[in-house]
């Protein structure tokens, strides 16, 4: 059965926003200096996670990374997302140099795709989807960022997160109606509290009998 949270009057079914979701530990992935939900930063690069200068507006932290020797940019999470639930990674990244092609992305064993900006010093808005990653599992875990070149490239990443798809998450409730599952399951606690009653019923019998004796036998004792 469902109630409604304020009232406590039954209705017919959950408000699919609001029933048993579990945390999202996936939508944010970075912002503000930090990695969000189960989102780990395992990269081999040299980077600032909480860098504090020329950040993309209205933020005070963002990351820099400096790109050379073929080093990554590199993140997992602990608990793979379902691909289902997102259609798109968003990110806003600025370069340091004009940047033709000098950023790939890619995720799992999937190849590498290209990423240019268009303007040096210059925070963009880019949205990639899943599919062009081509991400077609049921679920993913990591995305990897590496630079086009030997030589260094500094570039500052911000506000990376997934973009949910329109994919309807009813939760995980259950209805518990008088069904015949919920029947079943009933008739199994009504059995266990007679099995209970019965267990009492026969412990009190031989305690009556265990005091009764105990009685006579003292009469009997007080008599000799």
């Amino acid at each position: 059965m469902y109630f409604d949270a304020d009232t406590l009057k039954k209705i017919s079914g959950p408000k699919k926003e609001d029933c048993c979701k579990l945390n999202d530990a996936f939508t944010n992935i970075y912002d503000e200096g930090k990695f969000y939900g189960e989102w780990l930063d395992t990269s081999n690069c040299d980077r600032n996670i909480a860098y504090t200068s020329g950040c993309l507006q209205g933020s005070t932290k963002c990351l820099r990374v400096n790109f050379v020797d073929w080093k990554c940019l590199q993140f997992y999470n602990r608990i793979k997302p379902e691909t289902k639930r997102y259609e798109s990674i968003e990110f806003y990244i600025k370069t340091e140099k004009e940047c033709k092609d000098c950023l790939k992305l890619k995720t799992g064993e999937k190849d590498f795709i290209r990423i240019s900006t268009n303007e040096a010093g210059k925070w963009e808005k880019k949205v990639i989807k899943l599919s062009d990653l081509g991400i077609t599992e049921d679920k993913f875990r990591n995305f990897l960022f590496q630079g086009s070149t030997k030589e260094s490239q500094i570039i500052y990443f911000d506000d990376i997160k997934l973009v949910k798809s329109n994919y309807v998450d009813n939760g995980l409730c259950h209805d518990n109606n008088l069904n015949e599952e919920g029947g079943s399951s009933a008739g199994f606690i009504v059995i266990i509290i007679i099995i209970l009653l019965i267990g009492i019923g026969v412990g009190l019998f031989f305690f009556w009998r265990y005091k009764k004796r105990t009685d006579i036998m003292g009469k009997i004792g007080s008599i000799n």
